[in-house]
C-alpha cells in the first residue's frame, strides 16, 4: 500500500498504532464499524516508493484470508477517498515459517546448512501443533476466537487498542470501543479445562451454574497440560466481569 495518503490509510483502517517509522512491523486488527475485527494481520513501514518517495506498507494477511482481507481493505479506502494504492503480490512470494528457541541459529546458515538437519534440533511439528500450543498460550486465531461479531475488548486483547484509544486517533471501530469501555462489555473469550477425553469439534454448549450463557468457539487437546483446551465466550445480560467469570461453575 503506497502513496500520498499512506500513512492515513493504515492508521484508520489498524486499530494498533502502525506509526513506528521505517524498518517497523506491527501486529494488529482491522475493525468494522461496531468494533469487530474484521481480520488479523501484520503491517510493515518498508522504504519509501523509489519512483515517488510516498510511504509503503507490507501488509502480510493469512493465506486462507487474504482475499477477503484485500476486499475489507479496498472498501475502506474507497469509502474514506484515500489517495493511495493497493497492490497484491501474494502469488509473487511464499512463505517458510520457522519458529523455536533456535529460529535465529537456523536462519544464520540458511545459505550453507540443510534445513532438514538435527543440528539445531529443528523437527517437523505438524500443523495441528498449531492449533494446540496456540490453545495453551491463549494466542488467538481470527475467525474463531476473533470474529467480525466479536471486539478486541471481549476478546481480551484489550493491549491491540488502548494506545490509540488513550491518544484520541481516530480509527475504523473507534466510538464502538469507546461504547464498550464506558458501559462494559457483555460477554468475554475465557478458556476452560475440559475433564472428559472425548474430543469436542467447537460450537458446543457452555453451562455456568446449570445456565446456558455460551458457546465453545476453539479446541484442542493441550498435551502440555494434559487434557482438552476450550475457548469459548460467555454472556451476561448487564456487565460482565472476572469475579462473576470466575465464580461460576462450568459444564
Amino acid at each position: 500500500l503506497t502513496g500520498p495518503d499512506a500513512q492515513a490509510a493504515v492508521d484508520y483502517l489498524c486499530c494498533s498504532n502502525i506509526n513506528k517509522g521505517q524498518g517497523g512491523t506491527v501486529y494488529t486488527n482491522m475493525l468494522n464499524k461496531n468494533g469487530g475485527s474484521e481480520t488479523d494481520l501484520t503491517v510493515s513501514h518498508i522504504e519509501p516508493c523509489p519512483e515517488t518517495g510516498h510511504d509503503r506498507f507490507y501488509i502480510a494477511a493469512g493465506g486462507g484470508s487474504s482475499t477477503r482481507d484485500k476486499f475489507h481493505i479496498a472498501r475502506v479506502i474507497d469509502e474514506k477517498q484515500f489517495d493511495v494504492t493497493l497492490t497484491e503480490h501474494s502469488s509473487e512470494f511464499g512463505m517458510l515459517s520457522v519458529q523455536g528457541p533456535n529460529s535465529r541459529k537456523i536462519l544464520e546458515s540458511i545459505c550453507d546448512a540443510d534445513l532438514s538437519n538435527e543440528e539445531h534440533g529443528l523437527v517437523n511439528a505438524g500443523y495441528r501443533a498449531i492449533d494446540a500450543l496456540s490453545s495453551e498460550k491463549g494466542y488467538k486465531h481470527w475467525h474463531e476466537d476473533v470474529r467480525p461479531d466479536t471486539t478486541p475488548l471481549e476478546a481480551g486483547m484489550a493491549w491491540l487498542v488502548n494506545a490509540k484509544l488513550k491518544a484520541g486517533t481516530d480509527f475504523l471501530g473507534r466510538d464502538a470501543l469507546l461504547a464498550q469501555k464506558k458501559n462494559g462489555v457483555k460477554k468475554r473469550l475465557v478458556c476452560l479445562k475440559v475433564d472428559s477425553p472425548v474430543p469436542l469439534v467447537t460450537l458446543e454448549t457452555v453451562y455456568r451454574d446449570g445456565e446456558i450463557v455460551g458457546y465453545v468457539s476453539r479446541t484442542a487437546y493441550g498435551y502440555s497440560v494434559g487434557c482438552n483446551v476450550a475457548w469459548g465466550y460467555v454472556n451476561h445480560p448487564d456487565k460482565i466481569n472476572l469475579d462473576w467469570v470466575k465464580s461460576g461453575k462450568y459444564q
